[in-house]
């Protein structure tokens, strides 16, 4: 398979792994590198404006708090594709000696997509109270209701690609090697 076709499928540096949608990832990196480049923009004026004239930016803590929430959440379908995941690998050895690691592998991914549930679905009635409460920031007065939705919906994308993942390993049966296709992130 050459890199052409691992682009095309989506496989990336795993030839095992499963597709991500071409565009999904595109769009997702898209935005992640807009966030970051805005974040850092906003940064930049706040000091230069802060150092210069004594005067920072009206409410940039406020929209980088906002940005940075953004982009925990973007990033978390692609880490969740590509099983970047911070792992503890106590009982790895463990598994795998008695041929149980494909079952550890199961477990671990039923146990993520179940936490992703619950915190898209924490998210989501986040977002209904801070709508209903009408809260707001501080200092520049941005409803906080709709980050929270956001935050939700992206959740879920990454629960879908989680399921999609399990369900994709017990088709196709389970790699190997629990490293995703970081090379094509």
């Amino acid at each position: 398979m050459t890199a052409a076709d691992n682009e095309a499928t989506g496989a990336g540096a795993n030839e095992g792994a499963m597709p991500l949608p071409r565009l999904l990832r595109k769009a997702l990196r898209a935005l992640i590198a807009i966030d970051v480049f805005g974040m850092m923009a906003l940064i930049f004026v706040d000091v230069f404006l802060r150092y210069l004239f004594n005067a920072p930016l009206p409410g940039a803590f406020e929209y980088i708090q906002f940005m940075l929430a953004f982009l925990i959440f973007c990033a978390l379908p692609l880490i969740t594709w590509t099983e970047g995941h911070i792992v503890v690998s106590i009982f790895e050895g463990l598994f795998r000696r008695r041929g149980l690691d494909r079952v550890q592998r199961l477990a671990v991914m039923l146990v993520s997509a179940g936490g992703l549930a619950v915190i898209a679905w924490l998210l989501w009635h986040q977002g209904f109270s801070l709508r209903n409460s009408g809260q707001i920031t501080g200092f520049v007065e941005l409803p906080l209701y709709p980050i929270a939705f956001v935050m939700s919906g992206l959740t879920v994308v990454a629960l879908a690609i989680q399921l999609a993942m399990i369900v994709y390993d017990l088709r196709h049966g389970f790699r190997r090697d629990r490293r995703g296709p970081v090379g094509d992130f």
